[in-house]
C-alpha cells in the first residue's frame, strides 16, 4: 500500500510470484514538577503573556519589539497593513486581483471563479521582504492568499503587489491552490506564527478550532509557560532556586563555555564542548522542514519528541545536502562543522532581535581568526568586493516565495569541481559566468598540493543513479562516525530503498546508533524486509527514549506478527502504535494522514478501521489516486475482491494514466485467473513509471508466465537499465532467458547476479546449473 510520505509498501517478491503461479495450475518517560522550595505557589506552570515578562526583562524587551517574531502575526488595523489597498490591481494568469478599502475593512476581490469575489483580510501575516494576507473561510479555517506585497524598497524592486507563483498555472481543486490544503494557515503556517497554537481540527464536525495565546512569537514561544518563573521573580527571587530559574525551557548555557582560537590552525574550538541541544531544538522546530507528531509542542521537549524531520531527500535538497526546495535552515545546518564543533544559533542570531549578533565577516572573526582567514590570501578576491564576504562563498542563498532570499547553513566549501558530477549549484557561479569547470581550476590553482577531500554527496548521487559499487560505499556513510547524522540517516534511507541480506550487519548496528535520526531511519529502512524478519532488528526501538523512533519502529513492525517479538516488549508495541495512531490523528485535517492512518490499522489486522480511514481519505480529496490503490487493497485483504476491482476501476475513470492503480488491476486480474486483462494493465503501468523496477518486474513475470519471453526479456532489459543493482529483476531476467535456452546470456546475469549476492545459496545453485546448460 501507498504512504503519503511518499514511500510504498511493496509486496514481498514472493507473493508475487505465488499470484502468477496460479494460472499455471489454473509515552515512557514522565517529567516531574519542578519543587517549590518553599514557594506558595502553583505547581503547573501557566502561559503569562509577554507584558508581564517585560516587567523585569527590559532590555530583552526592547530588543524584541519590532522584530520578526514580534510581527510575525498580527491583527488588521492601518498601521499594520502594509500593502497599497488604494485600488491597485495584479493580472495573473488571467485572473485580475483587486485590492482596495473600506473603512477599517481591507478586500482583495478576485473573479477567479468567473465572477467578482470580495475576501477581507482577517490577519497580517510577515513583515519583510514580503507580507502576505489571511482570510477566513467556513469550518474555522484562515488561508493564505497567493498575493503578497513586496515590502522592499522601491530601489530593490519592492512596494509592487506580486503572485508568489508567478510561472504556475494551479487551478482551483489543486492542493496548491490557495484555497488548498497546502495554503491552510491553521496546519500549514499558524504554529510557527504563534504562540502555543494548538490547529485543533475535530475529525467529528470536519473543522478547526484553532487556538492561541499570543497571536506572534512571543517569549513563552520559545522558554514555555512563564507563571512559575514569574512568581519566583516576583518573590524576591530565593537564593537556593534551581539553576532553570523555574523555567520550562531555560536556553542558556549552563557550563560558561567560552570559544578558543587555536593559534596552529585559526580555527575555534568551544571549552568545554557544548553537549546541550535545548537551544538548537526550540530553534528547529519551525526552521524546519519537518512533520507535526503531535498536535502542540510542548518548549523545553527535545525536537524528535515532537517532530519528524525531513531528511537529505532527493527534490528536497541537492545531491551534495545543499538546500532545494523550502527546507528552512535546521537540515543545513546539522550537516555542518560548525554544528559538529558545539555552534548553536545565537553565537551569530540574537534570539530577541532576529538580529545578527555582528556585521560583515566580523560575523565570523568572532571565532575564526581574522589574521588567517579575513584577508585575500584566504579568498583571493579584492577586499570590499562581494568574493572577500565570506557568506557569499560558504553561505549561497537561493530566494524563495521569488523575493525571500535564505542563505544555505551547512557552510560548506565551494566544490565547483563536483558541480556537474552531483548536478548541484556552486558558489561561485553565482557571480563568475564563465561556469564551474573555470571555477574549479582557479582553486585547484589556489589550492597548489592540496587535494580536496572526498565528499558524501558524491556516494549519494552514485547510489541514486544505480552504481552497485557505491552500495559498499554507502555502508560505509553510515558507520562513519565523523559525517554528520542526518547524512548518515539518508544514506539508511537509501539503503533501505535497495536492501539486500549482506546489508543487515549495517543496519543492525544502526538500529543502536547513539543518534535518535540515525535509529529512526533505520526502522524505516526495515520496511522493505518480509514482516517476521523486523522484530529482531527494531523491536527494542519501540522502547526509545525518542518519540520519533519509536513511531517509526511502531510503523515498520506493525505488519509484524505480534509472535515475532519478544513478550516484554509486547506493552511497548502498543504504547508504540498508539503514538504512530495519534501522530496521524493530530494532523488529520490532511487526507493524507487518513491514508497513513488506513495503513497503520490495516498492517494491524483491523480491516474495519483501516477502510473506514481510507474511505474518509478518498472522500476528503477525490483526487487522491493512493485512496483508491490502498481502498482495493483493504478489500482484497478480506476476501472482497469484486469490489477491490470495482474501487480499481472507478478509480481510473477519474485517473486513467496513473500507474499504481493499472499495477493494482493487474494484479487484481491475476488474482482473478484473467491473464490478458492482467497483462495489459501491468505493462501500462510500468510504461508510465519507467522510474519504479517494482512495475517492470511484475510486468515481466506476467509475461512470462504467458509464455510471452521475448516480450519479457525486453521489458526486463530496459528495466535493468534503469536499476542494474536489482536483484529481483535479473532473477527474473535469468528465468526467461533460460525459458528460450538462452544460456549464454543467462550466464552473464548470473555471474552479475553471485557479484551482488555471493551468499545467497540459492544464486550458486541457479548458477551451477546455467553453467552445466552453457557448457553442453
Amino acid at each position: 500500500m501507498v504512504r503519503i510520505d511518499g514511500t510504498m509498501r511493496l509486496c514481498p517478491l514472493l507473493l508475487i510470484a505465488a499470484c502468477l503461479a496460479l494460472w499455471a495450475c489454473s509515552e515512557k518517560n514522565e517529567k516531574s514538577e519542578p519543587e517549590a522550595i518553599g514557594l506558595p505557589i502553583a505547581q503547573s506552570a501557566v502561559y503569562v503573556g509577554r507584558a508581564r515578562c517585560a516587567t523585569c526583562h527590559t532590555e530583552e524587551a526592547a530588543a524584541y519589539a519590532n522584530s520578526h517574531h514580534d510581527l510575525a502575526l498580527q491583527s488588521v488595523i492601518p498601521d499594520t497593513v502594509l500593502g497599497a489597498f488604494d485600488g491597485s490591481t495584479l493580472e495573473h494568469d488571467g485572473v485580475t486581483w483587486t485590492f482596495r478599502r473600506e473603512g477599517d475593512d481591507f478586500l482583495v476581490e478576485t473573479n477567479e471563479s468567473g465572477s467578482t469575489i470580495g475576501h477581507r483580510v482577517a490577519k497580517v501575516f510577515g513583515v519583510a521582504p514580503l507580507q502576505q494576507y489571511l482570510v477566513e473561510f467556513p469550518g474555522g479555517r484562515m488561508q493564505t492568499l497567493p498575493t503578497a506585497w513586496d515590502s522592499r524598497p522601491t530601489e530593490e524592486g519592492g512596494q509592487r503587489w506580486y503572485h508568489i507563483y508567478p510561472d504556475e498555472h494551479i487551478p482551483i481543486g489543486d492542493e496548491l491552490h490557495w484555497q488548498g490544503i497546502n495554503q491552510t494557515w491553521n496546519s500549514m503556517c499558524a504554529e510557527c506564527h504563534s504562540t502555543d497554537l494548538v490547529r485543533g481540527w475535530n475529525a467529528e464536525d470536519s473543522a478547526f478550532h484553532t487556538t492561541w495565546v499570543e497571536e506572534d512569537v512571543s517569549c513563552e514561544a520559545c522558554h514555555g509557560p512563564g507563571s512559575l518563573h514569574a512568581q519566583w521573580a516576583e518573590a524576591g527571587g530565593i537564593e537556593d532556586a534551581p539553576p532553570g530559574l523555574f523555567l520550562v525551557a531555560g536556553l542558556g548555557d549552563k557550563d560558561d563555555g567560552k570559544w578558543v582560537t587555536q593559534a596552529e590552525t585559526g580555527l575555534p574550538v568551544r571549552i568545554p564542548a557544548r553537549s546541550a541541544s535545548a537551544e538548537l531544538d526550540t530553534c528547529a522546530k519551525c526552521h524546519s522542514r519537518r512533520r507535526a507528531l503531535t498536535d502542540g509542542h510542548a518548549p523545553g521537549e527535545p525536537f524528535l519528541n515532537g517532530y519528524e524531520p525531513s531528511l537529505l531527500l532527493a527534490g528536497l535538497y541537492h545531491n551534495d545536502g545543499q538546500i532545494l526546495d523550502e527546507v528552512y535552515v535546521w537540515g543545513s545546518f546539522v550537516q555542518s562543522r560548525m554544528h559538529a564543533a558545539g555552534v548553536s544559533c545565537r553565537d551569530c542570531h540574537d534570539p530577541h532581535s532576529n538580529q545578527l549578533v555582528a556585521q560583515g565577516n566580523a560575523l565570523c572573526t568572532q571565532c575564526h581568526d581574522s589574521g588567517t582567514f579575513d584577508r585575500e590570501t584566504h579568498y583571493h578576491h579584492a577586499a570590499g568586493t562581494p568574493g572577500s564576504s565570506c557568506v557569499d562563498c560558504h553561505m549561497a542563498s537561493r530566494d524563495y516565495m521569488v523575493i525571500d532570499g535564505r542563505r544555505d547553513h551547512s557552510f560548506r566549501v565551494p566544490r565547483p569541481d563536483l558541480a556537474s558530477v552531483l548536478m548541484a549549484p556552486d558558489a561561485c557561479s553565482a557571480c563568475h559566468a564563465e561556469g564551474s569547470s573555470w571555477a574549479a581550476e582557479q582553486i585547484a590553482e589556489w589550492a597548489g598540493e592540496k587535494t580536496l577531500p572526498p565528499h558524501p554527496g558524491e556516494i549519494l548521487a552514485r547510489v541514486r543513479a544505480g552504481e552497485l559499487e557505491a552500495l559498499d560505499e554507502l555502508e560505509g556513510l553510515i558507520q562513519d562516525k565523523s559525517a554528520s547524522d542526518i547524512m548518515r540517516a539518508t544514506a539508511l534511507f537509501e539503503l533501505g530503498l535497495r536492501l539486500e541480506p549482506p546489508h543487515m550487519g549495517t543496519l543492525i548496528e544502526a538500529a543502536h546508533d547513539s543518534s535518535a535520526l540515525v535509529r529512526a531511519a533505520a526502522a524505516r529502512a526495515t520496511e522493505s524486509m518480509p514482516p517476521e524478519s523486523r522484530a529482531p532488528l527494531i523491536g527494542h526501538l519501540l522502547d526509545d527514549d525518542v518519540r520519533a523512533v519509536r513511531v517509526s519502529a511502531a510503523r515498520s513492525l506493525a505488519s509484524a506478527p505480534l509472535t515475532s517479538l519478544d513478550p516484554s516488549l509486547h506493552a511497548a508495541h502498543g504504547r508504540a502504535v498508539q503514538e504512530a495512531r495519534n501522530a496521524e490523528l493530530a494532523n488529520g485535517e490532511r487526507p493524507g494522514s487518513w491514508l497513513n492512518l488506513g495503513v497503520l490499522e490495516a498492517d494491524l489486522g483491523h480491516f474495519e478501521q483501516a477502510e473506514q480511514a481510507t474511505r474518509r481519505a478518498w472522500k476528503m480529496d477525490p483526487d487522491l489516486a493512493a485512496a483508491g490503490v490502498n481502498l482495493a487493497d483493504i478489500l482484497r485483504m478480506q476476501g472482497r475482491e469484486e469490489e477491490s476491482r470495482e474501487v480499481l476501476i472507478k478509480a481510473l475513470e477519474r485517473h486513467p494514466n496513473n500507474p499504481s492503480l493499472h499495477h493494482a488491476l493487474g494484479l487484481a486480474w491475476v488474482r482473478a485467473d484473467n491473464p490478458e486483462h492482467a497483462v495489459e494493465h501491468l505493462g501500462k503501468a510500468a510504461a508510465w513509471d519507467p522510474s519504479d523496477p517494482r512495475l517492470a518486474l511484475v510486468h515481466g513475470l506476467c509475461l512470462s508466465q504467458l509464455e510471452r519471453h521475448g516480450e519479457a526479456i525486453f521489458a526486463l532489459e530496459n528495466a535493468l537499465q534503469m536499476a542494474p543493482t536489482n536483484g529481483d529483476l535479473r532473477l527474473a531476467l535469468i528465468d526467461s532467458l533460460r525459458a528460450q535456452e538462452r544460456w549464454d546470456e543467462a550466464l552473464t546475469h548470473g555471474q552479475e547476479l553471485l557479484r551482488q549476492r555471493p551468499e545467497d545459496a540459492r544464486v550458486v545453485q541457479l548458477l551451477r546449473e546455467i553453467q552445466q546448460n552453457a557448457d553442453r
